[in-house]
């Protein structure tokens, strides 16, 4: 029984695999027009990665929240015993970070080893006035203190925060036209590559006067300035290279100098490593006769050398499409069956089985308990447009069929967007969708006894070999296995007789020695 259940059960998932199929569904994140940086944030003193990434620069900082309300408490520890001697407090504004550059901080790893934005904020407490004294044994607590207000948060909780959107973030890819237009339609190249050039060429400009500097503070170890030297080694952090905070807050001793300036030489061989990759890149490149396309890959190539692998660079690029889509993204709400929440059920349901749409899920959870700016917002466009179409992410309705070849787009925007303008994006995450007819013929086979009755091919009639004697089993044996050999000698292929073959068709006659039954007997005829 088992196993014509199991049987029933292949054959049913065989007929839903043969269901219509719903092309794609893509959840990207849309920027238009020029990035605002909200006013709580302010301009860092580096801007290297928020000028080479404005926009996801923006839209980090609606996720982060106001850095004016993270508290960060530094603690100073007795040295023999680990006991906390006095704590003081500063604002992780302070550390003049732009969102990106919390993004892209390096984390902490094991062995103790503290995350860049500790090191930033010990050194910050370290250099600000009141703060700890060089060398005193500090670290940052994560823990929230009595008396806050329910909008401040700790270092920890910002660390959480900081967290869920890294992860987000470092998943995601940049989008371009083709994103959001049908797949078999052709696109033109639309992206602004003079202005992605134009950010990558600042970025590399920064970059190599930041080594410069550094070569030149190595060459004149004696004389040079270690407070010039702390600034070249914060920037070339902006770059993202580990291990970039200085070491010496503060002080001009021997001591000081050789800490740093060991430490400032590996920051430049790191430096001059990404630059001759930078350089190679560009090696045998003609712009003139570069497509394009060659054009953009070298500058986010470029980029990604600068920054490191996980920097993301978002094109500026022109919708093909942009009247079908601006249509399309207008017709939301109709869409979704007047109903602009079906969405975010959809949404929220999908989170529980997709990584993509789950970290999304998960930071702007967080933003909207922070009132960072950023909330789920989400606008629903179908492609090919049309005015009566209805939303594949909607429960069909009796005796509705569902429609091949749509492009279903989920915007992610809590700002609004103009589609006519330059746009930007993430891909947040995409996938094929495989739906289930309403209805399927199948089938099921079943097992069953073979009928015994069933007309003879061939009958057997034997004589015993001793009229005289009553047949016995091992006569009857006997018989049964002559005419198998027999038949086994009537079924030989002439093939395998070889040479004698060529004399069948022949018949084979039995010869009986003893006489008991009638035989021929080939050797008396003449």
């Amino acid at each position: 029984m088992l196993l014509l259940l199991m049987l029933g059960v292949a054959l049913v998932w065989g007929a839903f695999r043969a269901a219509v199929r719903v092309p794609v569904l893509v959840l990207v994140t849309l920027f238009s027009g020029p990035p605002a940086l909200p006013l709580e944030w302010k301009p860092p003193p580096y801007p290297q990665r928020a000028n080479a990434e404005p926009h996801l620069n923006a839209w980090a900082a609606r996720l982060l929240g106001n850095p004016i309300n993270v508290r960060c408490v530094v603690e100073r520890l007795e040295p023999a015993t680990g006991n906390v001697l006095e704590a003081k407090e500063l604002g992780l504004y302070q550390l003049r970070l732009a969102p990106l550059d919390f993004i892209y901080a390096a984390e902490g790893g094991q062995g103790g080893q503290q995350a860049e934005i500790e090191q930033r904020i010990l050194y910050t407490m370290t250099r600000m006035p009141g703060g700890f004294a060089p060398g005193s044994l500090l670290r940052v607590s994560h823990e929230r203190k009595p008396g806050w207000k329910a909008s401040e948060l700790s270092y920890g909780e910002f660390n959480e925060v900081l967290r869920t959107a890294r992860r987000m973030i470092s998943a995601v890819r940049a989008i371009d036209a083709a994103d959001l237009n049908l797949p078999e339609r052709k696109e033109d190249f639309s992206v602004d590559v003079a202005e992605l050039e134009t950010r990558a060429g600042s970025a590399s400009g920064w970059f190599q006067k930041t080594l410069n500097e550094l070569r030149l503070s190595l060459n004149t170890p004696e004389t040079a300035s270690l407070e010039s030297i702390r600034d070249w080694m914060l920037r070339a952090a902006t770059f993202g290279v580990t291990g970039a905070i200085p070491l010496s807050a503060a002080g001009d001793s021997p001591s000081d100098r050789g800490i740093l300036l060991t430490q400032a030489s590996s920051i430049e061989k790191e430096l001059r490593q990404r630059f001759e990759q930078f350089t190679a890149l560009a090696s045998g490149f003609n712009p003139n006769t570069a497509t394009p396309e060659d054009r953009r890959r070298l500058a986010l190539a470029r980029m990604g050398v600068l920054f490191g692998k996980a920097f993301v660079a978002l094109p500026r690029f022109t919708a093909a499409n942009a009247v079908e889509l601006e249509k399309a993204l207008a017709d939301s709400a109709k869409a979704q069956d007047g109903d602009p929440l079906a969405s975010t059920t959809w949404f929220q349901r999908m989170a529980r089985v997709r990584d993509g749409v789950a970290r999304l899920n998960a930071t702007l959870n967080y933003a909207e308990a922070l009132n960072a700016g950023e909330k789920l917002k989400l606008t629903v466009a179908q492609l090919p447009y049309s005015p009566d179409d209805r939303w594949v992410g909607l429960a069909l309705k009796s005796g509705q069929k569902l429609p091949g070849g749509k492009l279903s787009l989920v915007v992610q925007s809590s700002a609004p967007i103009d589609v006519r303008q330059p746009l930007a994006g993430l891909l947040i995450d995409e996938w094929v969708e495989v739906v289930p007819s309403a209805t399927e013929t199948t089938g099921i086979a079943l097992q069953y006894d073979h009928p015994s009755a069933a007309p003879p091919q061939t009958i057997l009639v034997a004589a015993p070999p001793e009229v005289e004697l009553p047949w016995t089993v091992w006569s009857l044996q006997q018989v049964l296995l002559e005419t198998l050999d027999l038949a086994r000698i009537r079924a030989v292929d002439p093939d395998a007789l070889d040479e004698v073959g060529h004399y069948l068709p022949a018949l084979y006659f039995a010869f009986n020695f003893e006489g008991h039954t009638v035989s021929t007997d080939f050797t008396k005829i003449k």
